[in-house]
């Protein structure tokens, strides 16, 4: 028996992918959104077969000023209701700001931001009145200490974390949790993106890159446990404790610094 459908964004690869994994086992049915339509067939394929579950596979720009419209077309063909949105999708983009593209910036600007604003906006309110259901926003500790170096990608997840602390507030009185995910390093495609940009990444260590479905097991238990903010790994929950805790002058310097050490 169903445990509700969840709406998985950025679902092809990385913690998208292992976030349906995680709500399979729990045997929520799922709705796969992202833009590689054929790696996400895949992927709903071995998911239907290993936890006997239905998967609807919308490929979709989330960046497209139709993109809802897209969404919620198909989920009313195949007769779909959604009790989850995990908004997961994201982009990262690092380097100085007056050295980077103003173009690239918006985009990034745009999936990290308008489209998880707009699909938030999309269900919410049915979740309000129905009084279930949740919101997931994958995060990350760069939404929660100061971020020279990639201003742009920080100040994205700053919005995200400050959306769904209010909302979690405000959805209290509905049953409906809303919460954000905020890993640090996980070894995904996005961080392999970040090493082509920086020589230097490429000698992060190992410790510090987190598994992505431990990640993703942490989020959807924050997510059931109505855990507003979710700091994964024992490592970046100390460090973002440590950074928070200084004075806001100090902690610019001290992020600046090792950015200049690490030249994400």
């Amino acid at each position: 028996m169903t445990t509700g459908t969840a709406l998985i964004t950025g679902a092809s690869s990385g913690i998208g992918a292992s976030l349906a994994k995680q709500f399979a086992a729990k045997t929520h049915d799922l709705v796969l959104v992202a833009r590689s339509g054929d790696v996400m067939e895949d992927l709903a394929r071995d998911l239907r077969a290993e936890f006997k579950v239905d998967v609807l596979v919308i490929p979709c720009d989330l960046t497209a000023p139709d993109a809802v419209d897209q969404i919620k077309a198909a989920l009313s063909a195949a007769n779909v209701t959604v009790d989850y949105l995990v908004n997961n999708a994201g982009v990262a983009n690092f380097g100085q700001f007056v050295e980077r593209s103003t173009d690239d910036l918006h985009m990034l600007v745009k999936l990290n931001v308008d489209a998880l604003f707009r699909l938030t906006s999309a269900f919410l309110p049915d979740f309000a009145a129905n009084k279930r259901g949740g919101i997931l926003n994958v995060a990350s500790v760069a939404g929660l200490v100061p971020t020279p170096g990639y201003a742009v990608y920080g100040a994205t997840k700053a919005f995200v974390v400050s959306l769904t602390e209010s909302l979690a507030e405000e959805m209290r009185p509905h049953n409906v949790n809303v919460v954000a995910l905020c890993p640090g390093l996980v070894d995904t495609p996005l961080v392999d993106k970040v090493a082509v940009q920086s020589e230097a990444a490429q000698d992060v260590p190992r410790q510090l890159l987190l598994d992505a479905d431990k990640v993703a097991k942490q989020g959807y238990q924050a997510l059931m446990k109505g855990e507003v903010i979710s700091v994964a790994g024992v490592s970046y929950q100390a460090f973002t404790s440590w950074v928070r805790a200084m004075p806001r002058s100090v902690s610019r310097r001290a992020t600046g610094l090792m950015n200049q050490i690490v030249k994400f």
